[in-house]
């Protein structure tokens, strides 16, 4: 141990514990188009440092305030990114921590911000690492790689209201928007860990989103999938079961007609420019393109169905049709789930239980398995 390493261990052995008002108390790597999404939760807001090292290894250096890290030190347990290749948390001097990232290959460092509320109680400090090409990724690492393996499916996960709409308030005091949250963290983790899936979320905290803020982020990302999480309410307290929705045609079509009535069309569907088509061509393709995503989304609604049946309780007529907004892109499969019913005091406390999360999760796990086995690139 050298001589500087001494004087900081001695420095933190007599720091008073009071002086670590900051905590860290999380940190999630997701996946998102060409790079990764880096959050790192903290229990106050503070001034911070974010900066690239590009002499090898590249490295993204994190400085923050003294702080307690709540847990271990470690990437994930579920990351499978192909950016970072290790982490290390510690002290730089006798005011700061710093955390270190270092990476496979260079990356650009974009998109740096802290969000957040004291009245929520959690900031957020996030960033995003851009690969410069896809030959910087890890699959691609080996030079006598010839051939590039298809990319794997991104699925987009929509954790329902957020902010200042909770959505539902459960019998009990529970809000929906904390559930659906926790819902979509935990089907992230399950998907990861498969090995078999890209996956984002279109908000990973206590954020307000527009309805069609979420669908843009899903076509942002180049979703193939999109699951909106939700937990329903009725006005009796006996209601209780999962439902899946997808758009109604009637629905569908209106979107279709304000889409095509747009001055700029481009990128509308699948990347397809339609600026210089007529209004009745554009009408037309979007609306074979919406055709086939609505028949896409039924399909997987019914595969949702088949497997959350062997799972949890169904509400009757499952598979069902409503105009939802997050349900309108035009281009990505779409379907909502309730997941049940929070003015259920009965299905309330179900909702929360860790068992119940998870057999939702391993429905929703083997529906995408069957629908991406039918729908292979």
């Amino acid at each position: 141990m050298n001589i500087r390493s001494i004087v900081l261990l001695c420095l933190f052995l007599l720091f008073p514990l009071a002086s670590h008002a900051l905590e860290i108390t999380g940190l999630r790597i997701e996946s998102k188009e060409q790079g990764e999404h880096v959050s790192l939760r903290l229990t106050s807001k503070v001034n911070y440092k974010i900066f690239k090292v590009d002499n090898p290894p590249p490295r993204i250096v994190v400085d923050v305030p003294l702080a307690h890290w709540k847990g271990t030190p470690a990437l994930p347990k579920d990351y499978r990114g192909r950016l970072i290749k290790k982490m290390r948390f510690g002290f730089h001097d006798t005011k700061t921590n710093r955390l270190v990232f270092e990476l496979y290959a260079d990356a650009k460092l974009d998109n740096i911000r802290l969000i957040g509320s004291s009245g929520a109680g959690a900031y957020w400090l996030e960033f995003d690492l851009m690969t410069h090409s896809s030959a910087h990724s890890r699959s691609l690492s080996s030079e006598s790689t010839l051939t590039k393996a298809p990319e794997k499916p991104m699925i987009v996960i929509d954790a329902g209201h957020g902010g200042q709409d909770p959505g539902t308030s459960g019998y009990n005091g529970s809000m929906e928007k904390q559930l659906t949250l926790r819902y979509a963290r935990n089907l992230q983790d399950a998907l990861l860990k498969t090995g078999r899936y890209r996956v984002t979320l279109t908000r990973s905290d206590d954020r307000y989103l527009l309805l069609r803020e979420r669908v843009k982020r899903a076509r942002q990302a180049k979703g193939e999938l999109f699951i909106s999480l939700h937990a329903d309410s009725a006005p009796t307290r006996t209601a209780r079961g999962l439902s899946v929705y997808t758009i109604s045609a009637k629905a569908s079509d209106k979107e279709a007609e304000a889409l095509a009535a747009k001055e700029n069309k481009a990128d509308v569907i699948g990347g397809m420019d339609l600026s210089d088509a007529s209004k009745d061509v554009a009408n037309i393709l979007i609306d074979l393109a919406e055709r086939e995503t609505r028949a896409k989304s039924t399909q997987f609604a019914d595969l949702a169905v088949k497997n959350l049946g062997r799972e949890v309780k169904l509400l009757s007529n499952t598979h069902r049709f409503a105009g939802f907004a997050v349900l309108k892109a035009p281009d990505i499969p779409s379907v909502l789930i309730e997941v049940g019913f929070l003015t259920s005091p009965r299905e309330e406390h179900l909702l929360q239980s860790q068992t119940y999360q998870g057999k939702v999760v391993r429905g929703i796990v083997k529906a995408i398995d069957s629908y991406f086995g039918k729908h292979k690139k």
